[in-house]
């Protein structure tokens, strides 16, 4: 759902009507932080986030598929990267050819 962005002009004729203007000004910003840090329930970010190459540090490991995994279930390195399921027990490995394993290790399927 498309968001519209806020308009943070403050106005008014009066100084009674320019405090009672940047007091719900200040509200509205007070609850899009409480929003953004999660002190009043879970955050919540409502536009793509851009990271400036900057690194996500701390990430908790993956309960779900629609979750983010962190490097122990994801290792990248070496010659043969593993992915380790969130879904199940099962591991996938994936290096120059492409082997599927069971949960016992028996080979599944190559594409070499």
């Amino acid at each position: 759902m498309a968001r519209t962005k806020d308009n943070y002009q403050i106005t008014g004729r009066t100084v009674e009507e320019l405090v009672r203007n940047l007091n719900f000004l200040l509200q509205r910003l007070a609850d899009r932080m409480d929003k953004l840090e999660g002190i009043r329930g879970t955050s919540s970010i409502e536009s793509d986030l851009d990271m400036n190459s900057n690194r996500i540090k701390e990430l908790a490991a993956a309960v779900h598929d629609d979750e983010a995994i962190n490097r122990e279930q994801a290792d990248l390195t070496g010659d043969s990267p593993t992915f380790n399921s969130i879904a199940s027990d099962n591991d996938v490995l994936v290096g120059g050819d492409i082997k599927v394993y069971d949960a016992v290790d028996n080979l599944i399927h190559s594409l070499e």
